[in-house]
């Protein structure tokens, strides 16, 4: 295991949810990396989760807010160890079941904002599930697939959405392919995926969050071309945004 260049990132009870999504995303990446600091990372992590997992049961945290994070911590959880913590993961499962319950009328109601990150916490409910396809809850999912699928169909890009709102589409149909075995959609997800990664490079300054996503899909495989040139690129961005945040060693 090789030395990390970041002493410590413990998250802080006003830390704002997109720093708790960052962090995730950063501590999911080092592990990956197998850059983890030489000592204290499982209690970095245990730290993060505890802060994710209060802010995302807090009704206080909009509902906007609660899906995202509650998907971050989905891939803190599974993402960081190759032991399965079984407390934590009936801990997610329950709290899942009571946001996306929030969130099921205003999605069926067409509230786009928060479409995508409802769509990611459901693949990550169902992912183990032996015979999900008779549960309103995935048909959502695999209806909202399609439809994002249908809207690439002509164009490989959707009109009028941001770059990071397109990349986490991409993010969630290249998921759904490979979690579900649903790969109706691949080829153009590929298309896409490239499409909007070369829209990244060319972009003035892209946020944080679009990094991430370019690090995630090309280091995933599956429809999106594993590209290790663009995970470099977007890990010096993540790890330049990082740097600030560390706590000093000493």
């Amino acid at each position: 295991m090789s030395s990390s260049p970041f002493p410590s990132f413990r998250p802080l009870p006003s830390d704002s949810v997109s720093h708790l999504i960052f962090l995730s995303r950063l501590y999911v990446s080092m592990a990956g990396r197998e850059e983890q600091p030489v000592s204290g990372f499982s209690r970095q992590v245990d730290a993060l989760s505890r802060a994710m997992f209060r802010k995302a049961a807090s009704k206080a945290t909009p509902l906007a807010d609660r899906l995202p994070l509650l998907s971050s911590l989905y891939g803190l959880l599974n993402g960081t160890s190759y032991i399965v913590d079984r407390r934590k993961t009936e801990r997610w499962d329950t709290l899942a079941e009571k946001i996306i319950h929030a969130a099921w009328a205003p999605a069926r109601a067409g509230e786009e904002e928060i479409l995508t990150p409802l769509c990611f916490c459901l693949a990550d409910y169902f992912y183990f599930d032996p015979a999900p396809e008779e549960d309103p809850w995935f048909l959502f999912l695999r209806d909202t697939v399609t439809r994002f699928g249908e809207g690439l169909a002509s164009s490989p890009h959707w009109e009028g959405l941001s770059l990071e709102e397109s990349l986490a589409r991409i993010e969630l149909m290249n998921r759904y392919s490979y979690m579900f075995l649903d790969h109706r959609w691949d080829r153009l997800v590929g298309e896409a995926f490239r499409h909007y990664a070369a829209r990244a490079l060319s972009a003035s300054s892209p946020s944080p969050a679009v990094w991430g996503r370019l690090y995630d899909l090309s280091t995933e495989g599956n429809a999106c071309p594993m590209d290790e040139s663009l995970a470099a690129k977007a890990w010096e961005c993540i790890v330049r945004t990082a740097i600030p945040h560390a706590w000093p060693t000493s």
